[in-house]
């Protein structure tokens, strides 16, 4: 009787169905959950660890294998200096292009009289402008692509509109007009390429506004050029 009623208490500790090697097998489940996420996250931990060593080094190049700019310029206190100067030089830059494309109209007459030919002759200068502008965009790319961070090739753009341009005035054949308008756009097609591209780099967080500053810069130009000309 005696070892009747102890087999009946153990049966009344132990939940009905086998519930309690079922209670082991969840507890032993819920361990090795444990154990899978430490170790989850510890990977994620040691790949941001690594991941920031490396953006922390001077000598980080980009995705294309060009060296990127120090890291005092990247994320240092003189980022948002160097990007403000970057911006406003674009925009100069910009303004004397739109001065020289907006002085274009006003002074079509004196050109024809300078090149002593009709009205409807002296439209052709336009497809010089049009091939100009389109070659120089085109290496303008091709430049930007071999140098990214370099401004020489826009500075070179930049002498070579000022040389064209100091031309347009004494021409005086229909030849000599093309041509100096050739050179002109030449030179402007390079500086529309580096100048919107460059600017968005430097403002790489935020390039909407800078972009719209540094073309207003153009629309600037072109609207002080006929006052310019209809000034004197």
């Amino acid at each position: 009787r005696v070892e009747t009623s102890g087999r009946d208490d153990d049966a009344a500790m132990k939940p009905p169905g086998g519930g309690g090697h079922r209670d082991d097998r969840h507890r032993g489940g819920d361990h090795e959950m444990v154990r899978l996420t430490a170790a989850v996250d510890g990977v994620e931990s040691a790949r941001r660890v690594g991941s920031s060593d490396v953006s922390d080094g001077d000598d980080e190049e980009t995705v294309s294998g060009d060296k990127a700019a120090p890291w005092w310029i990247r994320r240092g206190p003189c980022a948002d200096a160097v990007a403000l100067t970057q911006t406003m030089t674009y925009t100069l830059g910009f303004g004397v292009l739109g001065l020289l494309v907006g002085l274009i109209g006003p002074s079509l007459p004196t050109l024809r009289t300078n090149a002593g030919v009709r009205y409807e002759r002296l439209g052709v200068v336009f497809l010089a402008r049009w091939i100009g502008g389109v070659a120089g965009s085109a290496i303008g790319g091709v430049a930007l692509d071999a140098a990214p961070r370099s401004h020489a090739p826009m500075c070179v753009g930049i002498v070579v509109a000022v040389l064209g341009a100091v031309r347009i005035p004494a021409a005086r054949t229909l030849h000599a007009l093309l041509l100096a308008f050739l050179v002109t756009d030449l030179g402007l097609g390079v500086l529309i390429v580096y100048g919107n591209t460059l600017g968005t780099w430097a403002n790489a967080a935020n390039p909407g506004p800078a972009v719209n500053v540094i073309n207003g810069g153009f629309g600037l130009g072109a609207l002080v050029a006929p006052l310019i000309v209809y000034g004197n």
